[in-house]
């Protein structure tokens, strides 16, 4: 059943979850939930439309990480593991506009959607994540060695070393 998303009102996708990053594709959507505790005004202002928004990926000991920021904002990440879910996504077709991600920033503390954007993601950059996900499918399958795996990738990077370490990268102006 398609959950209807409307600011203002629950995201029950995300109750019971504390202060997070989120990252999932549930095919056709990519979805990037920004889960905060009371975001400040800063934070609401920086993920309106207008703004712009940065994502990069990195594959890291079997784990996708996929970094972002809005405007001024910090960088956050999220890990991402294409085994966990109903993974899919169609290849990209050349001259296509690439993915659509689909943004939702929430209070953690009542889990209020308070703002949406979707995103265009570039064929480029489509292309390459689409890539980047199908050649790490047959890595980790089993949801406790990618947790594993997570912990041991954090407990060495930083957010910060990830988005260095990452490669595949698109920025939008802030026109998206």
């Amino acid at each position: 059943m398609l959950e209807k998303l409307e600011i203002g009102k629950p995201y029950r996708r995300i109750e019971g979850r504390g202060e997070c990053v989120l990252f999932n594709i549930d095919y056709p959507n990519i979805e990037l939930v920004y889960n905060l505790d009371s975001p400040t005004p800063k934070e609401y202002a920086e993920t309106l439309a207008g703004k712009p928004f940065e994502i990069r990926a990195v594959e890291v000991s079997g784990v996708v990480f996929v970094a972002s920021r809005f405007g001024a904002l910090n960088w956050m990440d999220a890990p991402y593991n294409p085994n966990i879910g109903n993974f899919h996504l169609d290849p990209v077709p050349p001259g296509t506009s690439g993915y659509g991600l689909q943004f939702i920033l929430t209070d953690s503390r009542n889990w209020k959607i308070l703002n949406m954007r979707l995103i265009g993601l570039g064929n480029r950059f489509s292309v390459k994540f689409y890539d980047m996900l199908y050649a790490n499918k047959p890595k980790i399958a089993d949801v406790a060695e990618h947790d594993a795996a997570t912990k041991s990738v954090y407990s060495r990077y930083s957010t910060r070393d990830l988005v260095k370490l990452s490669t595949l990268r698109y920025r939008t102006d802030g026109g998206s």
